[in-house]
């Protein structure tokens, strides 16, 4: 997902907001008890206080609306009202961005350190959200008619940046070349213009991104790549579609960190979004590497052949998993 902004919400906006909420269960989930359904856009615009209160469009480095928030000072806090996030862009990390922008932009306008925002019960989506992004459940200090059974959240420091799975592009190259040395001695070297072939081949290359720093990447081919890696043709000569894992690095200072895990879940959701059926990669077993054994076996890895690399210097477990449909 590329890079997203706030922007000072605009009336214009209002018919594509109302969209996103087309029955009353939504409206209710989104805008409380109270919020009117069947809306016209007057009563939209009045339930959900646009123009009465701080109200921010997220935009994607497209340019597309994709979110929506709003906040005031509540009992001390910054307080987050009306959070959305576009239905077409759902599960793609944004409602964490759409609060740490708010976090920070109401913060610093309202002069609160510490915020706070309500849940609606069995709203468990979002409950897993706020409470990753460091929000815990609290009595709420000023009770008030129809925020009856609502769960009130609150967090006493700016929310900490999420990890982010994105599209690596050119502008990355240079982390992703100094994470590659850093575990040279398990991978081939990369040069920068091996880099850039491979860029090009991919059909899956992608990054973790951790308050703006690249901490990992992955780098996966389909079937008929041209692509001279010996356990890659090993592969290709063997199955007619596959997404081959080609390697997966991740920053030695975030490495037990759960990154590793989160690139090897994109590359089964990307092969099964595509319909490839299976997965393949490999790793040392002369010299043996046990931990990457029981990493791939987590994640269903058998063994399908063995070959002899690098002069018979080392031995390598060629593995295949079943894509997740």
């Amino acid at each position: 997902m590329p890079d997203a902004s706030l922007q000072p919400f605009h009336d214009s906006r209002l018919p594509e907001l109302m969209s996103w909420f087309p029955d009353q269960a939504s409206c209710r989930t989104w805008g409380g008890p109270e919020f009117r359904h069947p809306f016209t856009e007057a009563t939209f615009r009045e339930d959900a206080r646009v123009g009465t209160l701080a109200s921010w469009a997220l935009f994607t480095g497209d340019g597309v609306f994709a979110g929506f928030g709003q906040y005031y000072l509540r009992a001390g806090r910054c307080h987050l009202a009306r959070l959305a996030i576009a239905p077409g862009f759902r599960g793609r990390g944004l409602g964490s961005t759409l609060v740490r922008e708010l976090c920070r932009r109401g913060s610093a306008e309202l002069g609160a350190g510490s915020y706070s925002l309500f849940v609606l019960p069995g709203n468990d989506g979002a409950l897993r959200l706020y409470q990753r992004l460091g929000f815990t459940t609290a009595p709420c200090p000023e009770p008030a008619a129809g925020l009856e059974g609502m769960v009130y959240l609150v967090a006493s420091h700016l929310p900490a940046r999420a990890r982010q799975v994105r599209p690596a592009t050119p502008a990355d190259f240079p982390a992703v070349l100094a994470l590659n040395e850093e575990s040279v001695r398990f991978l081939s070297p990369l040069t920068p213009e091996r880099l850039a072939s491979l860029h090009r081949a991919a059909a899956l290359h992608c990054v973790v991104e951790q308050e703006g720093r690249v901490i990992a990447f992955l780098l996966a081919l389909r079937e008929k790549a041209d692509y001279d890696s010996v356990n890659y043709r090993w592969f290709d000569q063997r199955y007619p579609s596959f997404l081959y894992i080609d390697r997966v690095v991740v920053s030695q200072g975030a490495q037990a960190g759960g990154a590793g895990s989160l690139l090897y879940e994109h590359a089964f959701t990307h092969a099964g979004a595509s319909g490839v059926p299976l997965l393949a990669a490999e790793f040392d077993v002369e010299p043996p590497n046990p931990a990457s054994a029981r990493f791939h076996a987590r994640f269903g890895f058998r063994e399908v052949g063995r070959q002899a690399i690098a002069g018979g210097r080392k031995q390598v477990s060629l593995q295949v998993a079943a894509a997740r449909r």
